[in-house]
């Protein structure tokens, strides 16, 4: 068995990862007292400084860099950390019960991320495969794909959440539609195909209105309700 990492590191770092934002905890690994936190945007700018910042404050120290989702949102800081010289790993799994009725906040999180890692020995922590594992043919084909599935994985569930909102306004609003079941990809297309046009009559409201109709056709004017013209005065 290796050492335990918190003898064998004067620091260690957690990441909590997400798409726009990496929140940062630097703990001493003795006692897993925080030293400080801080969040920065995945811009190659906002990483840039994330690397500064912890350089500022470990220094020299011994450093363990323990990140969220190497494979997913982490992937490329995981790249940048070890170009610079830090030892990167994983972070550990948490059984899910271990989560419930504990709050959470990004900060918390990257603060839990870093305290699971204390008490495991060196031979328990799991090196990610980024770009440096490995030559960069394959490396290059891992970092790709694994960008690929979460760009899939978050256009799935966009396009899953556009849906249900659109349910959700046909059951509120009549527009001719039957959204009493879930929406088919026939009526999909045909809301897709709606568009919107200026009409103008006496009384009507200012903007542009929506055109729609069971069949996906446009109804003429005549078909929207009027308010009577005021009389003069």
């Amino acid at each position: 068995m290796g050492s335990i990492v918190s003898e064998r590191y004067q620091y260690v770092i957690g990441v909590d990862t997400h798409a726009a934002t990496h929140t940062l905890a630097v703990l001493a690994a003795p006692s897993g007292a925080i030293v400080d936190q801080d969040t920065f945007p995945t811009t190659p700018s906002g990483l840039g400084l994330a690397l500064s910042w912890i350089a500022r404050r470990v220094g020299e120290a011994s450093v363990l860099v323990v990140v969220e989702g190497t494979g997913s949102y982490g992937a490329i800081l995981a790249e940048r950390l070890e170009l610079a010289g830090y030892r990167v790993v994983e972070a550990a799994r948490v059984p899910a019960g271990g989560q419930r009725g504990v709050s959470k906040s990004d900060t918390l999180d990257a603060a839990r991320i870093t305290r699971a890692v204390l008490g495991l020995s060196e031979d328990q922590l799991r090196t990610p495969r980024t770009l440096s594992a490995g030559d960069d043919a394959s490396g290059g084909a891992r970092v790709a794909h694994r960008v690929l599935v979460v760009a899939r994985d978050q256009m799935a569930g966009e396009r899953t959440r556009a849906i249900n909102s659109l349910t959700a306004l046909l059951r509120t609003v009549d527009l001719g539609m039957d959204a009493r079941k879930p929406l088919t990809a026939a009526q999909l297309t045909t809301i897709a195909g709606w568009r919107d046009r200026e009409e103008t009559w006496p009384g009507a409201p200012a903007g542009p209105r929506l055109y729609a109709s069971p069949a996906g056709s446009r109804p003429s004017a005549s078909t929207w309700p009027r308010t009577s013209a005021a009389s003069p005065s």
